[in-house]
């Protein structure tokens, strides 16, 4: 599983539209394998949903996102869980662990 969070700093940035840079973990059998760092591509509509798909994201963490943003997401079969803050390793590993309090969000 591939899990995208929008960054600013080591924290996960405080709006999905606004970002700087994503980064992406990809997970196995409860494990990170790999992180990755990527700058966020120019904001136009759409952009950001798309470029996750492109980067093989199956769900992305977010602090706040606006509506329109989460109905693309989800037609791009991108799970959302929002209402997430702190810095993006104590994030994974309470995702992890199964410790993640945030609300799911699939339209």
């Amino acid at each position: 599983m591939k899990v995208a969070i929008p960054l600013e700093g080591d924290k996960i940035s405080f709006h999905f539209g606004r970002c700087l840079q994503f980064a992406f973990f990809e997970i196995e059998n409860n494990k990170v394998l790999n992180k990755e760092i990527v700058d966020a591509p120019s904001h136009q509509e759409g952009a950001f949903p798309q470029f996750l798909k492109d980067k093989g994201a199956e769900l992305v963490i977010v602090s706040r996102i606006g509506r329109k943003a989460l109905e693309v997401l989800s037609q791009l079969n991108i799970k959302v869980i929002q209402g997430i803050e702190g810095e993006i390793e104590e994030i994974i590993k309470k995702f992890l662990e199964e410790k993640l309090n945030g609300e799911k969000k699939s339209m």
